[in-house]
């Protein structure tokens, strides 16, 4: 089922095969009267080629569609400033619609009963408006780009 480009949506990029199996579990979780505003992107086997592929495809997309969000996934390796090193090169005026999310070191070693499960436990907090698996060591790292998810665009997905 494809996105609807015209209403507001987001683009998830995931940095590997891991990191798409939790934004699977968040799918599971999103209602399915919105599932057409969340998009899961093929990943691209590695933090440099999320960012390649956006360069490439996803600067040009949300300068033409005011609507859309990028939601790139990726592994932290252990640089909790790796988001705000992401954010210093993407462009200003589409940074307010694009967020960086991921876990401190590799998601394989997360033990919450398997990487579906974490996508919807971190999902779960979302509806919930708590923040229990977001609070996980794994997870820690991501608040202050969770608080600005949450205020800017949570509400499409749940």
């Amino acid at each position: 089922m494809a996105i609807n480009q015209y209403r507001p949506h987001l683009l998830f990029l995931p940095e590997d095969y891991a990191n798409t199996q939790i934004l699977n579990g968040i799918h599971l979780k999103v209602d399915y009267a919105r599932q057409r505003q969340m998009q899961i992107l093929p990943y691209c086997g590695g933090k440099d080629k999320v960012m390649l592929a956006f360069k490439r495809e996803y600067i040009d997309y949300l300068r033409k569609r005011p609507n859309g969000h990028v939601v790139l996934i990726i592994d932290f390796d252990s640089n909790a400033k790796r988001a705000e090193e992401i954010m210093n090169s993407v462009p200003d005026d589409i940074r307010d619609r694009v967020f960086v999310f991921g876990s401190l070191d590799e998601p394989e070693e997360i033990n919450l009963g398997g990487l579906e499960n974490v996508g919807k436990k971190l999902a779960e907090d979302c509806i919930s408006e708590t923040s229990v698996t977001w609070n996980h060591e794994a997870f820690r790292h991501n608040a202050s780009e969770l608080a600005r998810f949450r205020e800017t665009v949570c509400e499409i997905l749940f």
